[in-house]
């Protein structure tokens, strides 16, 4: 929560806004890019799977370059999905208006460039994690040189493409235009799929052999929110330094520092060094004793617990309570079990399947590091917790592995880690933290209450480049609320309460 102080007072107001440790599901805000910077802006994510491809700054335009070569960069399960990609979260529960500018001359086979929504910023592994809803191409199927944005491919010929699309629940209208600003409707779909980014992307394969890759100038993307954003949930995402004790070396490229995952932001460990709970991190070979992971938290209001668990193998029968506990001692405990709301992370092995989608949902897809041609994947568990919990300190969340089932050979069990339960990163979701301010002869007082106890006050001079430093008073106690004075020297003055761990 931040709240703005003008001189004069007059202007003094309050900004529910996003702060650098509790988040709202503004953080799924989308931004606009015209891409002049030097480099692509961080908060985009390239995937680029054909070391043959390729993209630049231009200092204009984002430049994708496309290979044929390797093997091709398709979007497609009768090829691959190599094609290069630049995605941006997004949460699916908006309603919004996506359009970019881009120069390609497509004239050859499968050549093709355009809009993508996915549901993982990661590898594809089946044509269902995507849409490709709007594609400059060559297509010869569809008549050669061709557009389309959410209908059918019609001729196209200009070297220019503009494409647009708009979302309002699960509708998706298209349009496209020669010049930018004569725009013609392509098409509505009905589509109930989630898709938790959109972007850009490029394609070619080399159906026709020509040795030619596919070129595409990016030199925008717009994102504009229909819907307002939802102010009611703060998210806290949890450090598991406090019990990491492995390295994750079980999904190549496997996501570290802050992500978003299903809307839901964790701030992952890097694997430089111990980045993860794993029941079988600490145990010796041959021991199925029971593991449990004690992260300790200090979180008012806690409304639900967000944590991507899997296990090691998998195997039906398997469960991995849990507990979440309060100061006041009162606990809650939610059976994870295998098949249900907990599968193993390798595909085509044992628990393969999450039947309870309320639960848990498939978050991000990879490729395994034992085995770099089987998929892998990284599940997300929420649970929501009790009421009374909004009115409570968590202070603790356990969970708990009872060791290797199902099979009595204990050197296969230890050697694989047989249905051993693994923590990559936990956010808990809470109610919103507000921040309240008035004026006082020559200032204003801030206050929050006493609840937040684990908050600190930060100030800052300027939203855009901070920085951010610890408020120099003391807050003084006055019934349930915190109270700071502040003197009003500068033009604008910004506040924020930030979660100290």
């Amino acid at each position: 929560m931040k709240v703005k102080l003008c001189q004069g007072i007059s202007c003094l107001f309050q900004m529910a806004l996003l702060n650098a440790s509790i988040y709202t599901l503004q953080a799924q805000t989308p931004f606009s890019d015209v891409f002049t910077e030097g480099s692509l802006n961080p908060a985009w994510t390239l995937e680029e799977p054909n070391p043959d491809s390729s993209y630049q700054m231009t200092g204009s335009s984002l430049q994708i370059t496309a290979s044929w070569n390797d093997g091709g960069s398709d979007l497609y399960s009768g090829t691959d999905y190599s094609a290069t990609r630049v995605l941006q979260p997004v949460n699916p529960a908006l309603d919004w208006i996506i359009e970019t500018g881009f120069s390609f001359s497509p004239g050859n086979n499968y050549q093709g460039a355009g809009i993508l929504l996915a549901d993982t910023n990661g590898i594809f592994t089946n044509d269902l994690q995507f849409s490709r809803v709007a594609e400059r191409a060559y297509y010869p199927d569809a008549g050669g040189s061709v557009i389309r944005s959410e209908g059918s491919y019609v001729g196209y010929s200009s070297g220019n493409s503009w494409m647009r699309i708009e979302k309002i629940g699960t509708n998706y209208i298209g349009w496209f235009s020669p010049d930018g600003v004569n725009w013609t409707n392509n098409g509505t779909i009905t589509d109930t799929n989630i898709w938790n980014y959109f972007g850009v992307f490029v394609i070619r394969y080399p159906w026709d052999g020509a040795q030619i890759n596919s070129v595409a100038g990016f030199n925008y993307f717009d994102a504009t929110v229909m819907t307002p954003l939802s102010a009611d949930i703060n998210y806290i995402p949890i450090s598991l330094a406090p019990v990491a004790n492995a390295v994750n070396a079980r999904i190549i490229n496997c996501p570290t520092g802050m992500q978003n995952f299903a809307g839901v932001p964790f701030n992952l460990l890097p694997a430089t060094a111990n980045n993860s709970w794993d029941a079988i991190g600490s145990t010796a070979a041959g021991d199925s004793s029971v593991q449990t992971m004690n992260l300790p938290v200090q979180i008012y209001g806690a409304t639900a617990g967000n944590m991507l668990i899997n296990l090691s193998w998998g195997d039906e029968g398997k469960v991995v309570p849990a507990t979440f506990t309060c100061s006041d001692g009162s606990t809650y405990t939610f059976n994870l079990a295998a098949g249900a709301e907990l599968r193993d992370w390798l595909a085509n092995v044992y628990v393969n399947d999450i039947s309870d989608y309320a639960v848990a949902s498939d978050v991000f897809n990879g490729t395994s590091v034992a085995n770099p041609g089987q998929a892998a994947r990284i599940d997300m568990q929420t649970i929501p917790l009790p009421a009374s919990f909004a009115t409570k300190v968590l202070t603790n969340i356990n969970v708990t592995d009872y060791g290797p089932t199902g099979n009595n050979d204990e050197s296969y069990s230890s050697s694989i880690g047989a249905q051993r339960a693994f923590v990559y990163g936990v956010t808990v979701a809470t109610t919103p933290v507000f921040l309240n301010v008035s004026q006082a002869p020559g200032g204003a007082v801030v206050s929050w209450n006493s609840n937040y106890s684990n908050y600190g006050l930060q100030t800052c001079t300027n939203l855009l480049t901070g920085p951010w430093t610890a408020f120099s008073g003391t807050p003084f106690l006055v019934g349930n609320q915190f109270y700071v004075t502040n003197a009003i020297t500068n033009s604008c003055q910004f506040f924020r309460l930030f979660y100290s761990y």
